[in-house]
């Protein structure tokens, strides 16, 4: 599925975050890291690798709990813009719920709940 997307969006599905590895094979080609998707447990504590930090990708981080990662603390840091696995559940449902109940849903409630 991931291949695919990629795809769909002109990307490139990177395995390998090693200064050696398929992401610096792929930025020879003069492309650059506009993204980072993390969908890592939070146990796992993954931080990007220090010599991806000025390229400035955005980070979505799946997690919801704990509300900052440490992958997320490193991206607020580093000035990058980031997303919480949280408000990407929150947007979700707002999205789901739109569509199940046909009428617009009750932003703020939602919100206050999930974040």
């Amino acid at each position: 599925k991931a291949l695919v997307l990629t795809k769909e969006f002109g990307g490139s599905l990177i395995t390998s975050l090693e200064e050696d590895g398929d992401l610096a094979e792929t930025l020879k080609d003069g492309k650059t890291l506009c993204a980072v998707i993390s969908t890592l447990p939070a146990a796992a504590e993954f931080e990007l690798p220090e010599w991806l930090l000025p390229m400035k990708p955005a980070v979505l981080d799946v997690n919801y709990k704990p509300y900052y990662t440490k992958l997320l603390r490193q991206a607020e840091t580093a000035g990058m813009d980031f997303i919480r696995g949280s408000e990407m559940l929150w947007e979700q449902g707002v999205g789901q719920f739109e569509l199940w109940m046909e009428r617009t849903a009750p932003y703020k409630v939602m919100k206050d709940v999930v974040l």
